[in-house]
């Protein structure tokens, strides 16, 4: 699931464009468009390393390699480099042309700012990040994403703008 990067633009790209070639083609025909939900993006660092942060209350370290957030920001994800006792970081994702469609897409929409920690992979019925054989690396792979069509972008077209009044989790919500 952590290297699968690639395969979540594609379904960006399926789901927004089907055989459109262009991210204003994908998004055109919408005022408005609200993308939520368990989306799967993973957090490119080792476990370890991910969970120091998490116990500084250093959010926006762990966030600065969610694979969501570094590619809406025009930048390459990286996975985590498999050898710690190499210094240089792994190459960045390979994306089909697919896939680059549908990562341009996705940095058309905008996000809250996250303040609150990773809502995968918890222990079930408690608050506790995954322990057992499969202590996968936490990440925010539930999230809500916006598009609203521009202001003056066309004078025929009603313009809305979304305010956002609150992004967060709900910690005693412990089921998916």
């Amino acid at each position: 699931h952590q290297g699968a990067y690639g395969a979540r633009m594609e379904d960006v790209k399926r789901i927004f464009c089907g055989g459109s070639k262009s991210p204003t083609d994908c998004l055109r025909c919408y005022d408005r468009i609200f993308f939520f939900g368990d989306m799967n993006f993973r957090v490119d660092m080792a476990r370890p390393e991910l969970d120091d942060c998490l116990t500084r209350g250093k959010l926006a370290q762990g966030l600065s390699h969610d694979q969501l957030s570094v590619g809406r920001a025009g930048q390459h994800p990286r996975p985590v480099q498999p050898d710690p006792d190499i210094a240089e970081p792994a190459a960045p994702y390979t994306l089909s042309e697919a896939a680059k469609l549908g990562l341009d897409v996705i940095r058309q929409f905008r996000e809250p700012r996250i303040a609150f920690g990773p809502t995968y992979k918890l222990d079930v019925g408690t608050l506790k990040y995954a322990s057992g054989g499969k202590a996968r690396v936490p990440s925010w792979t539930d999230r809500i994403l916006y598009w609203a069509v521009d202001e003056g972008a066309d004078s025929e077209v009603q313009t809305w703008k979304i305010v956002p009044r609150s992004y967060t989790w709900i910690p005693k919500l412990l089921i998916s």
